[in-house]
């Protein structure tokens, strides 16, 4: 039996403190190269978050084969920039592990109202795959 989601064949799963955060994990991957169906539960709240609006549109269309998720930094009220960051987030994901970013779903949970802080995060992004 299973200990870990990262027992499954083919799930891949790691989680680092890329300094999102004052201490502890902050940046997590879960990664199913070979996922041929996905499902996902969205908030039903008029107001929603950036990495919110992106998954849910492209898990409508694609089958997600990874999440990339941050602690700490909600990326929410934060306008078109928060979008582009959420963008950029499954864009380098997806680049560095061949996939479309389409299948690359974004969570983040948080401070409200706060720029993501991009450095930080594609610093740990590419410490993983790149």
């Amino acid at each position: 039996m299973a200990q870990s989601i990262s027992d499954i064949t083919g799930v891949y799963a790691t989680a680092i403190a890329a300094g999102i955060k004052s201490e502890g994990l902050d940046l997590g991957l879960l990664y199913v190269p070979d996922a041929v169906a996905s499902a996902a539960v969205f908030t039903q709240h008029k107001f929603k978050a950036s990495s919110v609006s992106y998954t849910q549109k492209c898990s409508k269309r694609y089958t997600l084969k990874a999440m990339i998720i941050n602690s700490g930094n909600a990326n929410a009220v934060t306008g078109k920039q928060g979008n582009i960051d959420t963008k950029a987030m499954a864009t380098q994901t997806a680049t560095l592990l061949g996939i479309n970013p389409n299948e690359v779903g974004v969570a983040s949970t948080g401070i409200i109202g706060k720029p993501l802080p991009m450095q930080v995060i594609q610093k740990g992004i590419y410490c993983w795959i790149g």
